[in-house]
């Protein structure tokens, strides 16, 4: 008996095992489909934002191209300063987006982007060709100029931002410490639950005498108790808080930007908030005497035209 009861204790615990062995390989065949779905997710999503950035590039090169057309047309030769500038900025921008004949897939837009590139190439060696080195040096840095707007703009909002932190934080210096408080004083608020409840305790001795008692007495004594009693407990942030929650949160958005920040005054220059003033209207009076009027050269955009 104890033999056959040895060879059954085997028996099970082979079983255990065969069905351990076969949970594993439902969990490995588990994993692995999950991974295949996680993989078929990320490759979709790749495609999507392939296929966006391929629309997008569509888009400007087909905008562009038609600009291009009038700006060779009626200002190349007349204005290749201004021009030039134009088209250095152009040849910034399709850099930025990664514009490219690898960047697209089909064959037909590989041809108009190729076609495209090399139009800009071909008006833009037209422009210098008729420039000597200094104007061709006016002309590119009036196009690093237009790209530097937002930079300066940037910058001339940072440092408003932190004139404001430092008034800011002069104006909490003189208030009192921040925390909670009540937003009635506290005997105000005793006195108001004290004349609520003498009201309704009047209200009920009435009643009790059988006397009439006007409603609005009875709702003038709840309204008095329950306002009392609110004031008495609860507390909301005073003004001390409430600034220094306004301070953190501005000294928090700056942090978040110090990265960019300094890597744009790196390229600009360090300066205060009237440096960076006088260096935007300096700049705009640059690239306006460069680009002209508004019915001189079209100025240059940030997208397609």
């Amino acid at each position: 008996m104890p033999k056959n009861r040895d060879f059954l204790d085997y028996l099970s615990l082979g079983n255990q095992l065969v069905q351990t062995s076969r949970l594993g390989d439902v969990r490995d065949a588990q994993a692995g489909l999950v991974a295949l779905e996680t993989e078929r997710v990320k490759s979709e999503k790749r495609k999507a934002e392939a296929q966006a950035q391929e629309d997008k590039i569509r888009e400007f090169v087909f905008g562009c191209s038609k600009y291009l057309d009038g700006l060779e047309a009626k200002f190349a030769q007349s204005k290749p300063v201004g021009t030039l500038a134009v088209l250095y900025g152009l040849q910034r921008h399709i850099a930025s987006l990664g514009i490219s004949t690898p960047s697209v897939r089909s064959y037909e837009d590989k041809e108009k982007v190729h076609d495209f590139l090399e139009h800009v190439k071909r008006v833009v060696a037209d422009c210098e060709g008729r420039l000597d080195a200094n104007s061709i040096r006016d002309a590119a840095l009036c196009a690093k100029y237009r790209a530097e707007e937002n930079d300066i703009a940037l910058l001339i909002n940072h440092e408003q931002k932190q004139l404001e932190i430092k008034a800011y934080q002069e104006e909490l210096a003189n208030l009192e410490t921040p925390g909670m408080v009540h937003n009635l004083p506290p005997l105000l608020a005793c006195l108001m639950f004290g004349i609520g409840f003498s009201l309704l305790f009047g209200v009920a001795a009435f009643k009790d005498a059988k006397q009439s008692v006007p409603p609005g007495v009875t709702v003038a004594g709840w309204v008095l108790m329950l306002l009392g009693g609110w004031g008495l407990v609860y507390k909301g942030k005073n003004q001390a808080l409430l600034l220094k929650e306004k301070v953190d949160a501005e000294i928090k958005s700056s942090e978040f930007q110090a990265g960019l920040i300094a890597a744009i005054r790196k390229d600009v220059g360090e300066g205060d908030l009237d440096y960076y003033k006088n260096l935007r209207a300096e700049r705009a009076a640059f690239v306006e005497l460069i680009i002209g009027d508004d019915d001189s050269v079209p100025k240059p955009t940030h997208g397609p035209v």
